[in-house]
């Protein structure tokens, strides 16, 4: 992979995407909203060509750029669970999806990378593959349902290659939004009690640099057409996660375990397949859990500090 385009570059997965493709050598291109390219680390902004554009226009972008091997779609609005069930956004997500695939065919893209959610498959019960059926909690998860679904079906009319991953939950440093990760971490770290469901659902966390090196992977020799699950291939129910927090942080905090109920009384899952995406690519987790948890206390420690 020569160059590679990405959407989202400020964000929490986008730097951290960012930093790994100029490390691999990879020339990159940001397109960034106007204004949101100060969030780039000086270092970052040297090293790459950036593109700006009015929030949901890219194709004001269009003719600065051509001959891009990889397409990274990361721009996307209102992930953080207070925005999830924003129509006016989420559907400006859909159209931004959209725009992007026709960005990509219209510079002479190689291959376009979606980036959908585990939230497109909350209740279904086994592993998330391609052929499982979508049952979304929210606008978010539908969402990226609708987004995958026309995204490809625009590529394919436009003879443009496209692949979608579906991420298991992520975490790391740099994500900031409330989460059940940074959510724990920061009540704890405050001294404070977090409530919680009974978080007897199996899950998959996966630290944001492994998700990163599949994410390179995809780029470099992934298999159009197909949908890719990225995970870390082990499963726990979501209270074991919780505790090893709260045991790394200060074991005699309490925990609000089955304060809360499940929204609408359906416990959701997590857990993705990544059989293809290590057939097709070679990828292996590296960062277990503890390893990545203790790394984003540190980070969290040093923002209160």
């Amino acid at each position: 992979m020569e160059t590679a385009l990405i959407t989202g570059a400020t964000g929490f997965i986008g730097s951290w995407l960012v930093e790994k493709l100029l490390h691999e050598g990879t020339s990159v291109t940001a397109v960034i909203i106007e204004g949101e390219e100060e969030r780039l680390e000086s270092h970052i902004k040297n090293a790459i060509k950036i593109i700006c554009h009015k929030p949901g226009e890219i194709f004001e972008a269009r003719g600065l750029v051509k001959g891009v091997d990889v397409f990274y779609n990361l721009g996307w609005g209102g992930v953080a669970p207070e925005y999830k069930n924003d129509l006016e956004l989420q559907m400006a997500n859909i159209r931004f999806a959209t725009d992007a695939v026709r960005f990509a065919a219209n510079i002479g893209c190689k291959r376009f990378v979606g980036i959908g959610s585990a939230a497109e498959y909350v209740y279904y019960e086994g592993l998330i593959k391609a052929d499982t059926p979508p049952s979304p909690a929210d606008l978010y998860g539908a969402a990226k349902i609708s987004a995958r679904f026309m995204s490809q079906q625009l590529a394919d009319l436009l003879g443009l290659g496209f692949v979608w991953a579906i991420p298991s939950s992520i975490f790391g440093p740099r994500r900031n939004d409330n989460n059940i990760i940074s959510y724990t971490i920061r009540t704890l770290l405050g001294g404070k009690h977090p409530s919680y469901t009974k978080l007897e659902q199996m899950w998959d966390f996966l630290y944001v640099q492994d998700l990163i090196h599949a994410l390179y992977l995809i780029g470099k020799s992934g298999v159009d057409r197909k949908v890719y699950g990225i995970g870390s291939g082990t499963h726990r129910p979501l209270h074991e996660y919780i505790e090893k927090i709260r045991d790394i942080i200060d074991p005699s905090l309490s925990l609000g375990i089955g304060d809360r109920p499940y929204p609408h009384g359906i416990i959701p899952s997590s857990c993705v397949d990544i059989c293809d995406l290590v057939e097709d690519t070679g990828f292996k987790p590296a960062v277990s859990f503890d390893e990545g948890i203790k790394n984003t206390i540190r980070h969290f420690e040093r923002k209160i500090k």
